[in-house]
C-alpha cells in the first residue's frame, strides 16, 4: 500500500459485507463506504460514510473532493451491480480497474449476450426481446422445453421465472420488465444441469483463482438460490476447464484487470454454458463465508495482497480439501438446529415476515454451516 494513498472506497455496500471492511482495516486501509440508505448499518462501521446514491458517479466524485480525498484512493469495489460507478470513479482517480466499457457490458445481459455469440463463447440459446410478441415468436411449447425470463439489467433473482406453458408466459415478461430500468428482457432457454460459481483476480499474466464452489436454485417458478456448497463435486478435470472457460469469457467481454466472478451450468453432458461474468467477486454467502472455510482461501483478503502487489494464493483444484460447508435458505434462524457446526446465519435486511419473503420471490434467513 502507498503511503499517499490508504483509503478503501466500496461503492454500495450491503450490510453483509461488513467483514470486508474489517480485512481493510487490518490491512492498514481507511474504509470509505456508499449506501443510498442512511440507517444502513455499512456507514455505521465506516471511516468515511457517504449517503449517496450509487449511480450518482457525480456526486461520490464531489464529496471525495470535498473532504480532500480524491487522490487518497487506493482502489475502488462494488459487491453489488454498480460496475459502470466504479469503473468511471476508479477512471477519474487514476486507480488501475476494469475498462468502463466492460463494466456497462456486464450490467446488461443482452450486450453480454452479443458479446458471447460473437466471441465463440457457450451460453444459452435465447434472445432479447422488449415486447411479449417477440419472445411468443421463439419460443416453441412442445411439451418439453423451459424457458428462463428474466430483466437485462437487474439484481439477483428480481423479476426473474422459469415458465414451461404459454399461460405463464405473460405474467413472467411483465415481471421482468417491472425490474428492468431499460425495459428489456432475456429470455433463454432453461438448462437441466448443475450450476456452479466461480472467482477470480484477472490479471495480464493469466488468471489467479479464488474459488470454485455449487450452488442449487429453488423450484420454479422462480430460480432463487437456496443451497450451496464447497468444495465443488467437479472433478479436478472438470473444474480446470471451467477456470478456463471462466477466463475466456472475461477477456471476451473486455475485463481486467480486477476481480472477476462467473456464473456457469453444467448440462447432463458435461457441457458448460457461461450465464455471466462480472467485475467483482461473488456475494457473501460465497466469498465471505463458503470458499474461505471449506478451500481456506480468503477471496477478499488475496484482493487486498494484489492491490498491494504482494504475493497471492490462488485455489488448487487438484488438492484434496477435506471439510464441506453448506449454506441453506431457512424461513428462520431456528431451522439452523441440527446442521452441524453452525459457521454464521445472516438474515435478509428488510424481510421481516413470511408475507414479505414470499412477494419478494426470497428467503428471510440463510444458514452457513460444515458438517460435524
Amino acid at each position: 500500500m502507498r503511503a499517499d494513498k490508504n483509503h478503501f472506497l466500496f461503492i454500495g455496500m450491503g450490510d453483509w459485507y461488513l467483514p470486508q471492511l474489517d480485512l481493510a482495516r487490518d490491512y492498514g486501509y481507511q474504509t470509505i463506504v456508499t449506501n443510498r440508505q442512511a440507517d444502513a448499518q455499512a456507514l455505521k462501521h465506516a471511516d468515511v460514510p457517504l449517503v449517496v446514491d450509487g449511480r450518482d458517479i457525480y456526486t461520490i466524485l464531489a464529496r471525495l473532493n470535498e473532504l480532500g480525498l480524491g487522490d487518497q484512493v487506493a482502489y475502488v469495489y462494488t459487491g453489488t451491480e454498480l460496475f459502470t460507478t466504479a469503473a468511471m470513479i476508479a477512471r477519474s482517480l487514476n486507480v488501475p480497474w476494469h475498462a468502463p466499457l466492460a463494466a456497462n457490458v456486464c450490467e446488461n445481459k443482452s450486450l453480454m449476450r452479443g458479446v458471447f455469440g460473437a466471441k465463440d463463447i457457450p451460453h444459452p440459446v435465447g434472445l432479447s426481446a422488449r415486447t411479449l410478441d417477440d419472445i411468443t415468436g421463439f419460443i416453441s411449447w412442445n411439451g418439453e422445453k423451459r424457458y428462463i425470463i428474466k430483466p437485462s439489467d437487474g439484481l439477483s433473482a428480481l423479476g426473474v421465472t422459469i415458465v414451461d406453458s404459454e399461460e405463464q408466459l405473460p405474467g413472467a415478461v411483465k415481471a421482468a420488465l417491472e425490474v428492468s430500468t431499460s425495459k428489456t428482457v432475456v429470455c433463454e432457454e432453461y438448462i437441466e444441469g448443475t450450476l456452479h460459481d466461480t472467482n477470480g483476480i484477472l490479471t495480464e499474466e493469466g488468471l489467479l483463482r479464488m474459488g470454485t464452489s455449487d450452488k442449487t436454485a429453488g423450484p420454479p417458478p422462480y430460480a432463487v438460490v437456496v443451497e450451496g456448497r464447497a468444495p465443488s463435486i467437479l472433478s479436478p478435470e472438470k473444474q480446470e476447464e471451467l477456470y478456463q472457460l471462466f477466463d475466456k469469457a472475461c477477456r471476451a467481454v473486455g475485463l481486467g484487470p480486477g476481480p472477476v466472478k462467473g456464473d456457469f451450468i453444467m448440462d447432463r453432458a458435461g457441457k458448460f454454458y457461461c450465464m455471466e461474468v462480472a467485475p467483482r467477486l461473488h456475494g457473501p454467502l460465497g466469498s465471505i463465508f463458503l470458499i474461505p472455510n471449506a478451500l481456506h482461501i480468503k477471496p477478499f483478503e488475496e484482493l487486498l495482497h494484489w492491490v498491494n502487489g504482494e504475493a497471492v494464493r490462488s485455489h488448487d483444484v487438484g488438492k484434496a480439501y477435506q471439510g464441506k460447508v453448506y449454506f441453506q435458505a431457512a424461513d428462520s434462524p431456528d431451522e439452523a438446529q441440527g446442521k452441524g457446526q453452525i459457521i454464521a446465519v445472516m438474515e435478509k435486511p428488510g424481510i421481516r415476515d413470511k408475507a414479505q419473503w414470499k412477494s419478494n420471490n426470497d428467503v428471510p434467513v440463510y444458514v452457513i454451516w460444515s458438517e460435524s
